[in-house]
């Protein structure tokens, strides 16, 4: 897979986690903690599941300790969760950024959360990763609907890659 993509696809990561997060300070605290049927009980405990995601595969990548999930111990508010998680989104595309072709291909040999060990190219795992937020970032949408958010902003891939940019 070619560096550039990656990169690409990691900048969209980036891009959509901050519309997906622009939506879901419209809706609010209250809103976004409010309990709905979904894999993970809320806006908030699924944006703190895609942080989680994201720091541990990041870590993994950088071959650093494996650091409790942010999850575990974290207090914060809405707020502070879209902080951290914006950091850690931009912290992925940093790294993603500074590898070459070699570097994705080389293998990454890291544990599961349960221990078991693995070995996958660096490629396939950052892939994994970016999709993984693109997956929870669509359950997020099936929430703002339940709650009756109405004013959607499109965060797919194709709507980044035409330079679709609320931000501006």
């Amino acid at each position: 897979m070619k560096p550039d993509l990656l990169v690409d696809f990691s900048k969209y990561n980036v891009w959509a986690n901050k519309l997906i997060i622009k939506m879901v300070n419209e809706v609010g605290e209250e809103s976004a903690t409010k309990d709905i049927v979904s894999s993970f009980p809320s806006i908030f405990k699924t944006l703190l599941h895609i942080l989680d995601a994201q720091v541990l595969w990041l870590h993994r990548m950088q071959h650093d300790h494996f650091p409790e999930a942010p999850s575990k111990s974290f207090n914060g508010n809405l707020a502070q969760l879209v902080e951290e998680l914006i950091a850690s989104s931009v912290s992925l595309n940093n790294f993603v950024s500074e590898m070459t072709e070699n570097d994705l291909l080389k293998e990454l040999t890291y544990k599961n959360t349960s221990g078991k060990e693995y070995m996958s190219p660096f490629n396939e795992v950052i892939l994994h990763c970016l999709n993984h937020s693109t997956f929870h970032r669509g359950q997020i949408i099936t929430i703002l609907r339940q709650l009756g958010f109405e004013d959607f902003v499109a965060t797919d891939y194709v709507a980044y890659c035409r330079g679709s940019n609320p931000f501006n």
